[in-house]
């Protein structure tokens, strides 16, 4: 009996929980339909995130253009200025090679006038050397007088010491002018020739060192023009990519107020959705739920039965104790 009992108690209960898990299953498929709603809202604003990431990307990529854009025309200009000074390069290089030719001719002349200058200084120290050596001997005959001997045959002079005299100054003159100041005249024209022709080495000099200065500026634009050129080429390949892309996103649709009242949509039912998962869970217990109520009846009835049988056997049981004593008496 106490088993029946609690098995009677088990059951009441077991009962309540099945009904309030069938209302809550009613419950549930009244508002099933707020589970699609959510789902589609979550498909919804999948696609609309995506599209929102390619209209971002879209704008980034339109934004990004203008300033290719900027720079692929300013990149184009340099590049035109830059190839528009390097025209004069061969000109110069010619220029150079000009210069460079007249230098070398120069510095042949130079040579060959400081050669001359050089000759004729000591032919003039040699004939300088000649006069005063003359002048010494006459010095010489001077001082000693009609018995020193002459220079040439050793002999005493006598007679021949006035023409022996007269001889060495005229020797003295005719070296002074046909060979000191012949050679003094063509040292001046080569001096000057000289001067000139330093003046000469210096212009060219002069021009060949602008020339370098110029060439050695066009060449640091030949290398700005080449890092130019290849920065004009990833510009111009980027500019073209970019298009390419923003063609594919030409027809792209976003409107962000479709998206903000997704999301809000989504956030109002969000309670709701976690709500009915719950009930998801809960109803999923009934079948269980039914399987125990089914056991728990049944062993009711067994213990019912099992009731019955005792207390039949119970009826059936028959005791007399006085009997029972005169039985033990006997």
């Amino acid at each position: 009996n106490n088993t029946l009992s609690n098995q009677k108690e088990n059951l009441a209960k077991q009962e309540t929980k099945l009904q309030e898990l069938q209302a809550k299953a009613a419950l549930y498929e009244k508002e099933k339909p707020l589970l699609t709603e959510y789902k589609a809202l979550e498909v919804t604003l999948d696609d609309l995130q995506k599209k929102k990431e390619l209209f971002l990307k879209k704008q980034g990529l339109e934004k990004e253009q203008v300033v290719l854009r900027a720079q692929y025309e300013e990149d184009k200009k340099e590049i035109l200025d830059l190839r528009k000074k390097l025209e004069a390069k061969p000109q110069l290089l010619k220029v150079q090679t000009e210069q460079n030719m007249l230098l070398q001719t120069s510095v042949t002349k130079l040579k060959e006038l400081e050669s001359q200058e050089s000759t004729l200084r000591q032919e003039i120290a040699k004939y300088n050397g000649l006069i005063e050596n003359t002048n010494k001997q006459v010095a010489k005959i001077e001082t000693i007088g009609k018995e020193s001997n002459c220079p040439t045959c050793t002999r005493p002079l006598l007679d021949e010491y006035d023409n022996v005299i007269a001889s060495l100054h005229e020797n003295i003159k005719q070296i002074n002018t046909q060979e000191i100041v012949k050679r003094d005249v063509t040292l001046k024209m080569v001096t000057e020739a000289k001067n000139k022709e330093h003046e000469n080495k210096t212009v060219i000099e002069k021009a060949l060192k602008e020339l370098g200065e110029k060439l050695s500026v066009l060449t640091s634009e030949e290398m700005t023009l080449a890092k130019k050129e290849e920065e004009f080429k990833v510009i111009t390949q980027k500019g073209m990519d970019n298009k390419k892309e923003l063609e594919g996103l030409k027809e792209l649709k976003y409107d962000e107020k479709v998206h903000t009242d997704a999301l809000t949509a989504k956030m109002k039912l969000e309670s709701k959705y976690k709500e009915l998962l719950g009930l998801q869970t809960l109803i999923a217990q009934i079948p269980t739920l039914e399987q125990e109520l089914k056991a728990t009846e049944t062993s009711i009835d067994k213990t019912q039965e099992s009731i019955k049988r005792q207390n039949h056997a119970i009826k059936e049981h028959h005791y007399n104790a006085q009997e029972h004593q005169t039985q033990e008496g006997i």
